[in-house]
């Protein structure tokens, strides 16, 4: 299956990608990377630079074939 995780860069997304991976599964990951950094991003992860507070951004992201979503992120811009 398809997973879309933000906050991926962070060290709950990241562990939640991993175990994805581990388990068989794709993995494409968005991260303003505000907290996180980029080297915690798993390999054979996907990796988008953006904000999930971003509506296109996430709309193009979950159309595009996305079964499920994971939302990881400790603040968004503007709250």
């Amino acid at each position: 299956m398809n997973y879309l995780v933000t906050g991926a860069a962070g060290f709950i997304g990241a562990a939640v990608a991993e175990k994805l991976l581990a388990q068989g599964h794709s993995c494409t990951t968005i991260d303003n990377l505000s907290t996180g950094r980029r080297e915690h991003v798993p390999a054979g992860c996907r990796f988008i630079y953006g904000d999930v507070s971003n509506p296109i951004l996430k709309t193009v992201c979950v159309v595009k074939s996305m079964m499920q979503l994971y939302i990881l992120q400790d603040k968004v811009l503007g709250k």
